[in-house]
């Protein structure tokens, strides 16, 4: 990752440019490829209700559990929404809710 964020410093005199396409590299990426476990093993998470310090986590999947299978097809929409998202560290994943 350092030898990216150089190559892009030494093509470009605008950091702005260097911070977008770094930003962009990332979200394009595997977050496996370029992390170590960050999660705590599903064993140890379950007795627990937080994580300690902050994670960097990409998103796997997202669902609107308020839908109904149904509206889902209809395409129905409603002002109102509760996510359940499933969040991974590469190696593991969580649950979570907006």
């Amino acid at each position: 990752m350092k030898g990216m964020i150089l190559i892009h410093s030494a093509l470009s005199d605008d950091t702005r440019t260097v911070v977008i396409s770094v930003e962009t590299e990332l979200t394009n990426m595997d977050l496996k490829s370029i992390s170590a476990r960050s999660l705590p093993y599903p064993h140890t998470l379950r007795k627990s209700s937080h994580l300690l310090s902050p994670k960097v986590l990409q998103i796997a999947w997202v669902r609107d559990v308020t839908k109904f299978r149904v509206e889902v097809f209809t395409r129905n929409t409603s002002s109102r929404r509760l996510l359940k998202l499933g969040l991974t560290d590469g190696h593991s994943e969580v649950a979570a809710v907006e």
